[in-house]
Formats: C-alpha cells, sequence, structure tokens
C-alpha cells in the first residue's frame, strides 16, 4: 500500500499553471501602456514645437536682423559706447510700404530683452521664421493709425511668448533703417479670431479717423493653443533718428 503522505506529495510536487490575472487587471494594464505611450509622444511632439522648431529657426531670425542693420543708418559714438539720442516727439517720418516678406525693421522688447525682425506680410512662411509680419491692410511705422504685427507665442522662435508678461508704460521700440520710434504699453485684451476690428486705424472704431499713432502685437491665446487672440496695444511716445543715437530704452539692449 502507498503512503498517503507519498501520493500527496507527488500531488503538490507537480507543476501547475500560473493563473491569468482577472480581466479588469489586464484591461488597467493596457490602459497604462497606452497612456504611457501618450504621454511620450506628447513630450516629443512639445519639444519639437518649442524646443526644436525655435533653434531651426533662430539662425534665420539672427541673419534678418544682422542684413536688416547692415543697411540702416550707422549709428553715432561717444568713445566705445554707442550714443544716447534726444527724444523728438514731433511727428516721425513715415515708413514706406514693404513688398511681401520684406523686412521692415526689428521690433525689441526691453522687459523681453528681445529682438524680432519685423517683415512684411502674415503668412506662415513669415511668422514660422520668428518674425513679426505686418498685418499689409494696417498703418505704416510713424503714420497716424494702427500698425499690427503678428507673431507666434510658442513654437518658430517664441517670439511673443511673454506677451502676457507686458505691463501698462512698458517700452517697446520699432527700429528702421532711418529711426527708433518708441511705443508704451497702454493695455491689452482677449478677443475672438473673429474680432479683426481691433486691426482697425482706431481699433473697435470702424471708419473713424486716427488721431494716435499705435503699435499693436497680435498672437494666439491661451499660451498652449489658439482658439483666442491676445491683443497689445501700444502708443507712441517719442522717436529718435539713428543719426543723433539710440533712444535710452535700448541702452542695455544695443552694445555695438
Amino acid at each position: 500500500m502507498t503512503p498517503r503522505h507519498a501520493d500527496t506529495g507527488r500531488r503538490t510536487g507537480g507543476r501547475h499553471k500560473k493563473k491569468k490575472p482577472p480581466l479588469f487587471a489586464q484591461f488597467i494594464g493596457v490602459i497604462g501602456e497606452i497612456l504611457i505611450t501618450i504621454s511620450l509622444i506628447l513630450g516629443l511632439f512639445v519639444f519639437w514645437q518649442i524646443v526644436w522648431t525655435s533653434w531651426e529657426v533662430s539662425a534665420v531670425a539672427d541673419k534678418a536682423i544682422a542684413e536688416f542693420e547692415k543697411d540702416a543708418k550707422p549709428l553715432p559714438r561717444v568713445g566705445n559706447k554707442l550714443k544716447i539720442g534726444e527724444p523728438r516727439t514731433d511727428a516721425p517720418p513715415v515708413s514706406e510700404k514693404g513688398v511681401y516678406g520684406e523686412n521692415l525693421g526689428t521690433l525689441y522688447v526691453p522687459s523681453w530683452n528681445k529682438e524680432i525682425p519685423i517683415a512684411e506680410g502674415t503668412g506662415l512662411d513669415i511668422i514660422n521664421a520668428a518674425k513679426a509680419g505686418h498685418y499689409s491692410d494696417t498703418q505704416q511705422l510713424g503714420d497716424l493709425g494702427n500698425f499690427a504685427v503678428a507673431a507666434h507665442r510658442l513654437s518658430y522662435g517664441n517670439a511673443f511668448q511673454n506677451v502676457h508678461k507686458l505691463k501698462k508704460g512698458d517700452r517697446v521700440v520699432a527700429a528702421t533703417k532711418d529711426n527708433f520710434l518708441v511705443y508704451e504699453v497702454d493695455s491689452w485684451e482677449i478677443v475672438n479670431p473673429t474680432d479683426v476690428e481691433v486691426l482697425e486705424p482706431v481699433p473697435w472704431k470702424l471708419g473713424e479717423q486716427p488721431t494716435e499713432r499705435l503699435l499693436t502685437l497680435t498672437t494666439c491665446d491661451p499660451i498652449w493653443g489658439n482658439t483666442h487672440r491676445y491683443i497689445v496695444y501700444t502708443k507712441f511716445v517719442h522717436w529718435v533718428p539713428r543719426e543723433s543715437g539710440i533712444p535710452k530704452e535700448l541702452s542695455n539692449m544695443i552694445k555695438e
């Protein structure tokens, strides 16, 4: 007779099939893997949109600024330093209308420590080159009315990334080949993409004759989307001819 305990040993010592996890646990595992994959894809997309595209076009923007400065009037010096020009509050000269894609000047934002090339037109070929594109139907720099520009907030240079940080009284400077025009932030608002009245010579007042010189910045909002537009209105303060020097607002930005 075979001992009972020996029979038990044969049964317990044999190979058992591994139990499958419950169906719900399998489902959670699959969902987890999918979420990890999506996170990786989104991370790569964010890297491409913010870092890679900006790196790609940074040289293009720098080249545009360098070429523009090469053709502009030279800046006077006092010793080794650039001269600070005397501000003028009379009517500045009006810039000529450029052809599509032409570099019109440079936009300086001292509070961002940033230089942005300005070009004629708002096509993707322009703003994807890290430029601020001039709405061709708006006024020219120096003219009464509204000189309005558009630029990316994120990606392709992140030109207007910090637009929401501008405060009332902050200065921005538009440099042309002959002059510097200094503007001061007056107000801002968030509007729908269809609210094109912000581009009128007098924003929101169709047909009204302008009495002020404005420079308006437009970009997408929110910072990670484009359902709305962030608008910053700046008003002309004074101008400085390049032959007399640079405006004091740029004394910490333009060194050479």
